[in-house]
């Protein structure tokens, strides 16, 4: 009962939000989109939806919004007169590669990548000419450390490692700044922000919806996972759940 309710307001907050002239800008997050597992060089088993799942959100959001590079939201804060989205990729898998970017060139749409460095080459990562290949067309390519590990638990001269070292080698093999950081599994702390000011990052994402816009080193990014959550994560419509801890079904 609860869960229809839910529902019911979902739509109707859709309908006028639809209406609305001032939209925030929202920051998908993606890992593998192979449907099958894929086992990082961390030995964890990455996140995966499926290559027809992510084909028809891609293709969905390319009609409903404007989509552009996650600097652009940061460089441009605050509410668009246009449904805007961003679209991130976490952990440098080679179906991103393989599967992702054709769909993005496909739509003629960018997205940023962010790597964990030690994943690079390996069986299941992205190399580096793929990587240039995207930037090539248009693609960002953003760290997600060296080790991908739990930044918040190093000291702070690992942590300035993590995030320096991982800059330093995207930017040597790339020939492009590297301004925009991932934290891995979400996690950071006052510590690891002042560490990714000093190494020149411009923006840095974290791993859930449920932060308050405006500050660039702690951008909301939203997992989408069902088709019919679509328009409700672009126009921001569920939102109103969280005050009342009900979840997306």
């Amino acid at each position: 009962m609860i869960h229809r309710l839910a529902r019911l307001i979902d739509e109707v907050n859709l309908h006028f939000r639809r209406r609305g002239g001032a939209f925030r800008p929202v920051i998908y997050m993606f890992h593998s989109v192979s449907g099958e597992e894929v086992r990082l060089c961390t030995d964890e088993v990455c996140p995966t939806q499926s290559p027809e799942f992510f084909r028809s959100f891609v293709h969905w959001l390319a009609k409903n919004a404007r989509i552009v590079p996650i600097m652009d939201i940061v460089t441009r804060p605050g509410s668009r007169q246009f449904p805007t989205a961003a679209l991130t990729f976490d952990d440098g898998c080679r179906d991103n590669f393989e599967i992702a970017f054709p769909v993005l060139e496909k739509h003629h749409v960018p997205a940023t990548f962010f790597v964990h460095t030690q994943q690079l080459g390996t069986a299941a990562g992205l190399t580096h000419q793929m990587l240039k290949t995207m930037t090539a067309e248009g693609m960002s390519i953003g760290s997600h450390t060296v080790s991908h590990c739990h930044l918040p638990k190093l000291p702070p001269q690992q942590i300035r490692m993590e995030l320096r070292e991982s800059k330093d080698a995207i930017e040597q093999h790339l020939g492009t700044a590297c301004l925009a950081l991932a934290y891995p599994y979400g996690e950071y702390n006052d510590g690891v922000v002042a560490e990714a000011r000093l190494a020149g990052y411009r923006c840095a994402a974290a791993a859930t919806s449920e932060l308050p816009a405006g500050d660039p080193f702690a951008l909301p990014r939203t997992y989408v996972c069902r088709p019919e959550h679509f328009a409700l994560t672009l126009y921001r419509a569920g939102h109103w759940r969280k005050r009342f801890k009900i979840q997306l079904t």
